[in-house]
């Protein structure tokens, strides 16, 4: 509880904030990635990758609480059909008793194990499978006092509805610290049910508190140890993997910044997602009275593409984008028949996550800046011919894919 006599795993129930509640369209396939870095922090898109034979990370002994805990992490599996535990906790060493765990059952449903005395009722398991089509997704277990009756465990799934045990479940059966041995990738009493894939940022956080117990993003990309960043010092152990296996791949959807954690994100596969927004706030077509600032962060991958895009498609638009080999342009009309603003960066821009700044004000001057250095410069005094007040993120025509964004 918190002093105001509130469940603070409440508030991870509670809807989301009122921004993703916009006027906002958001085509089929757009998913919540984790969040690129801020400028002069470290970032990377390393991942652990699992090889289903007997590659795991042993942690050391620590105490999860036994009731009101979340644990998170994002997955890809590398191949279905196949038992494969993605974390476990034994009660004891002695007897191999479920503390808790999480894994894809061989029908390719995900069960969470969390013993409440009341065995596999105890245990929510989803209707959906999740395959290796799936790619990435985000996946949450663990109990909260919050759900059912006098609570429940939980499995969600890329932010979806809950899934809850059958029984409710007051607290978990107790952990000996001393004698338990959790793990990741693996069942940690006899070793077996290897995971095959990747994960990033595995978590373990006491919702009472808000304390992150255990915090292992998987950005090292290099060396035997996993490091937990939560500053409590549970460190892992990488075992029967050597370096360049686990480090092996990479993933393509989230950047992990070690100082600021993740914020959140769009990823955009390059085919058929995007964001549109219809607003006034968009009519930007006077010049002499509608200045503007737009700034993101994107990570740029070296192919043509569209950042963004106001207005509908052909020569009544403003667009900003990328050439083959990252030079930034930005593409306006004034007539309406031509492109006649037709501005491009001196230099090409390094592949990686940017800072960009879009910027215009009162006289006509254009300003586009990078990581705070300005690339492109220059006047023009004309109105804009822009016939929609509509703004686009991760595509201009619909039609032709190879200006849609990736990243």
């Amino acid at each position: 509880m918190d002093s105001s006599g509130k469940n603070k795993h409440s508030e991870t129930f509670e809807p989301a904030p009122t921004f993703w509640q916009a006027d906002c369209q958001f085509s089929r396939n757009v998913v919540h990635s984790l969040g690129f870095k801020e400028k002069d922090h470290l970032s990377n898109s390393n991942c652990a990758t699992f090889d289903g034979i007997n590659a795991y990370v042993q942690l050391p002994k620590y105490y999860c609480p036994n009731k009101d805990f979340t644990i998170s992490m994002w997955v890809k599996r590398g191949r279905n059909n196949t038992e494969e535990v993605l974390a476990s906790h034994t009660r004891s060493e002695s007897n191999g008793g479920t503390f808790f765990g999480i894994r894809f059952e061989s029908d390719n449903t995900i069960k969470f194990s969390g013993d409440g005395g009341g065995g596999a009722i105890d245990y929510p398991v989803t209707t959906e499978t999740y395959t290796t089509t799936e790619g990435w997704i985000y996946l949450e277990s663990g109990h909260s006092s919050s759900l059912g009756t006098s609570g429940k465990n939980f499995i969600r799934v890329n932010g979806g509805d809950y899934v809850l045990s059958t029984n409710d479940v007051t607290t978990l059966l107790p952990q000996t610290i001393n004698t338990s041995y959790p793990t990741i990738g693996i069942y940690d009493y006899n070793k077996t049910s290897p995971f095959q894939g990747s994960m990033v940022d595995y978590k373990v956080t006491n919702d009472l508190t808000g304390e992150v117990i255990l915090h292992i993003p998987f950005s090292e990309g290099e060396g035997t140890i996993a490091y937990d960043v939560s500053g409590n010092g549970n460190h892992g152990t990488i075992t029967n993997a050597t370096s360049s296996t686990f480090w092996g791949t990479k993933q393509d959807k989230f950047h992990y910044n070690l100082t600021k954690g993740h914020s959140k994100a769009l990823y955009f596969n390059g085919s058929d997602t995007f964001v549109e927004v219809t607003s006034n706030d968009f009519d930007i077509k006077d010049v002499s009275t509608k200045p503007f600032e737009i700034s993101f962060g994107a990570y740029f991958l070296g192919t043509q593409t569209t950042l963004f895009n106001i207005g509908d498609t052909g020569y009544n638009s403003f667009r900003v984008g990328l050439t083959t080999g990252n030079v930034i342009r930005f593409v306006g009309s004034t007539d309406g028949s031509t492109w006649d603003i037709l501005e491009t960066s001196s230099g090409a821009i390094s592949e990686g996550y940017h800072d960009i700044v879009v910027s215009r004000d009162v006289s006509g001057n254009y300003s586009l800046t990078v990581d705070g250095v300005e690339e492109i410069s220059f006047t023009e005094a004309d109105d804009l011919v822009i016939d929609v007040n509509k703004l686009r993120i991760g595509t201009y025509y619909t039609e032709d894919p190879a200006y849609n964004l990736k990243g």
